[in-house]
């Protein structure tokens, strides 16, 4: 439980009645403190009791095959149908082993319509790991408190190796975008390469004339 403004009000006023009490002559003024005090602790119990009945719901969207440290989304789709409108605290999280920045998000759930959050993240090991589910707060009608709840999110995800993203860089390594050669082009490349290697094998046979030349 944590305590939220309206509460934090309540405990102001009754600090203040407590002061003006005991500073004042009637010694009915020494019991105003409690009135606040009184509304305080009602108002926590009726919320607790409410709040014990409210059911959030939540479905988890992941991919089952993850490629190794490439970013993706995860979705995290809540649903309620306790309230009108219910207030709630969500920690978004991904698993020890995925490079993610978790963030405490703040959100009203209207009855029966789907809110969906998102959370990019992408794994640096390789295995088989169970998403964690979110940590929530419920807050009370009254605004007094939000009040811890707990999810379960069956979610299991895989990492793989990212086989596409090397497959592309040897393509691009390669050459393999560039736009493809005319059969003319491609027959100048097999003339130009059959030229340099004659002139590879006739090289010894002018370098010796060359030398012979000279000497003489």
């Amino acid at each position: 439980m944590s305590l939220r403004q309206n509460a934090l009000i309540l405990i102001l006023l009754t600090g203040l009645f407590g002061i003006v009490g005991a500073w004042s002559a009637p010694a009915e003024m020494g019991h105003l403190w409690a009135l606040p005090a009184a509304l305080l602790l009602l108002g926590l119990a009726y919320e607790a009791a409410l709040a014990s009945r409210c059911v959030v719901e939540l479905e988890l969207q992941t991919p089952d095959y993850w490629p190794l440290a490439r970013p993706q989304l995860a979705r995290f789709i809540f649903r309620q149908h306790s309230r009108p409108r219910l207030a709630l605290q969500a920690v978004l999280s991904a698993p020890d082993e995925f490079a993610s920045q978790s963030r405490i998000e703040t959100l009203q759930l209207a009855a029966a319509v789907a809110t969906v959050l998102t959370l990019s993240s992408a794994p640096r090991r390789l295995g088989r790991y169970s998403w964690p589910a979110p940590t929530i707060r419920v807050g009370g009608v009254l605004r007094l408190a939000w009040w811890s709840r707990s999810l379960t999110a069956d979610r299991k995800v895989t990492v793989v190796p990212d086989v596409v993203s090397e497959v592309e860089r040897s393509l691009v390594f390669h050459g393999a975008s560039a736009k493809p050669r005319t059969p003319a082009a491609q027959g100048q490349k097999y003339c130009s390469c059959a030229n340099i290697a004659g002139a590879i094998r006739c090289a010894p046979s002018i370098g010796k004339q060359l030398h012979a030349a000279g000497s003489s």
